[in-house]
């Protein structure tokens, strides 16, 4: 079963839309747009349909990745000087950085 909500955004040119959510259950995975945001009036035109291409797979770095539902470390501390980075794989397990 699917799980979607439907946002309904107020907005003019030159606004962008920026979010971040927890990939769950991962260590320190977050699902964000890249860059600013997304654009919500590409091109002057006003942004319709799905903009699920426009989200990607970050990796904050702040812990060692562990495969998908069997890692044990999902808890930690953030340091503010990591620098985040997309995530290639989150099925197999990463090298610590």
């Amino acid at each position: 079963m699917a799980a979607w909500a439907l946002t309904e955004v107020t907005a003019e040119a030159g606004d962008y839309l920026s979010f971040a959510t927890m990939f769950v259950q991962s260590n320190d995975l977050f699902y964000a747009p890249s860059d600013r945001g997304i654009a919500l009036f590409p091109n002057g035109l006003a942004l319709e349909g799905d903009i699920t291409d426009l989200v990607e797979l970050w990796d904050a770095g702040t812990e060692f990745n562990e495969p998908v539902r069997l890692g044990g470390e999902q808890f930690g501390t953030i340091d503010l000087d990591e620098v985040f980075s997309r995530h290639q794989d989150v099925w197999q397990e990463s090298p610590a950085s």
